[in-house]
């Protein structure tokens, strides 16, 4: 087996080296022996040649020509033939009449009687043995195996607390927390737009028909288009009047998004939030606080996956879910998730509270089968160790930091094989090494191969490539490599 390792940098790079073709090498087929005949006296039958040793079969003895007088002494036998190559039973000779010796036989022939009755052929000659076969050499090819860019959708709110002062009806706002994260990101995603691909998810609950409805704006997932990105977050602001966070309906619709992308990289949510959900209402924020919760952890659960990292901000608004911003960067990540409610309140209190509250919520939780009393979401006791990247304040600077640290995350974990593909019954005998250190097949915390053409880091291996950048290097041998 060869490999090639590289550190991804960049687009993220890997090769693999690996054998293909063989060669043999064949053993010379030993020569056998040919038959032998010796000619009795006259009259008397030639005795049969000697048994050939290997070779082919060689071509029987001819018998004695016919002598032109009558019958002599006894002629002495004729030479033994030279090693043949094996032969069948020779034709008898015709009757001699007698006569001067007949001359030797030929290789492979008989020996030549004197005159005398019909002379036998020599026996069969033994087969030689066939040649041992040769040994394989592989030969070498250099394959290479590409890491897709990740699809990454940028997804935040631009409700009344967004905007410095609140929006009010025909009052001009240029300041808030919207205007830096919309600077921030569009800073940080001009020097990374070769190495993911970016979209756009801005939501906001619109009460300008008199009734709330959801405003969600986009820019598609693609490649270098910073500038088309900016151009849309740009055209955006406050709405005048009322607005609202929907961000349970706007979710649904950035799912969709993220879910269509073919491009075969990994999928990212980048969710930049306070924490502040409701359902187009202001009802009881834990109600949409818990389905966006269940939401999340269905996005990383589903197929393909969706990793939802948060990017979290300050607030001075009342009435949030305590924990809420570190419940959906757990749940977004896979990991477990503590109940998120308001203080005494338990997991019945919720289903009541919110059955009885919010016909949207009691919507979700009939569509989602549980059985009364429930939560939508999943809860376990501790928390896990995802990572919430709060900024230090809303300022663009500090919000621009968390962002470039939770990109520097989403490096793609999955790595596509750009010519040939492997043999699935030869996947076992892959090698995968991170940093030097081996990495176990394991779809859970290993690496895996979702198709013939497709290595992926998973779990905890992907996690500490993310964050680590060692160089990776994935080797299969030579009859594991499919043309």
């Amino acid at each position: 087996m060869f490999g090639l390792r590289q550190a991804f940098g960049g687009a993220w790079w890997v090769a693999i080296l690996a054998g293909l073709g063989c060669s043999h090498d064949y053993s010379a087929l030993n020569s056998g022996n040919g038959g032998s005949t010796i000619g009795s006296a006259g009259g008397s039958s030639g005795r049969a040649g000697a048994t050939g040793v290997g070779g082919q079969l060689g071509s029987g003895g001819v018998g004695g020509a016919i002598g032109p007088g009558v019958a002599g002494a006894v002629g002495a036998g004729g030479a033994a033939g030279a090693v043949g190559l094996g032969g069948a039973v020779g034709a008898g000779g015709a009757v001699g009449a007698g006569g001067t010796v007949g001359p030797g036989g030929q290789p492979g022939t008989g020996g030549t009687g004197v005159a005398g009755q019909t002379g036998r052929g020599g026996a069969v000659g033994s087969g030689g043995q066939t040649g041992a076969g040769g040994s394989a050499t592989c030969q070498s090819t250099a394959l290479t195996f590409a890491s897709p860019p990740s699809s990454v959708l940028i997804f935040t709110d631009r409700g009344g607390s967004s905007f410095d002062p609140p929006a009010t009806v025909g009052g001009p706002v240029t300041a808030g927390s919207f205007f830096n994260v919309r600077a921030a990101v569009e800073d940080a995603i001009v020097g990374l737009q070769s190495q993911y691909r970016f979209g756009l998810g801005i939501f906001v609950g619109d009460h300008t028909s008199g009734s709330c409805q959801l405003n969600y704006a986009t820019a598609p997932l693609a490649l270098n288009n910073a500038l088309a990105l900016a151009a849309a977050y740009d055209a955006l602001g406050p709405l005048s009047g009322k607005s609202d966070t929907p961000a349970s309906a706007a979710l649904a619709m950035a799912k969709t998004a993220l879910a269509a992308d073919a491009a075969g990289g990994s999928k990212f949510l980048l969710f930049i939030t306070s924490g502040a959900t409701d359902f187009c209402d202001d009802g009881l924020a834990d109600c949409p606080t818990d389905a966006l919760t269940s939401q999340l952890q269905a996005m990383y659960a589903g197929a393909p996956g969706i990793e939802t990292l948060v990017v979290g901000l300050s607030t001075t608004s009342t009435g949030l879910t305590p924990g809420a911003l570190k419940t959906f960067a757990n749940a977004g990540a896979g990991q477990p998730t503590p109940f998120a409610a308001s203080a005494g309140e338990t997991s019945p209190d919720l289903y009541y509270e919110c059955e009885a509250d919010s016909t949207a919520w009691k919507t979700l939780f009939t569509a989602s089968g549980k059985t009364a009393p429930a939560t939508l979401g999943n809860y376990a006791g501790a928390a896990g160790a995802a990572t919430l990247y709060m900024a230090a304040t809303n300022a663009t600077a500090d919000v621009e930091t968390q962002v470039k640290a939770a990109l520097a995350a989403m490096k793609s974990c999955s790595f596509q094989l750009t010519a040939h593909s492997i043999n699935s019954s030869k996947v076992a005998e892959g090698i995968v090494t991170l940093g030097g250190a081996s990495v176990a097949q394991d779809a859970g915390n290993g690496w895996s191969m979702p198709s013939s053409t497709v290595v992926t880091l998973n779990g905890a291996a992907c996690s500490s490539y993310r964050q680590t950048g060692a160089a990776v290097s994935i080797n299969f041998p030579c009859d594991a490599i499919v043309p």
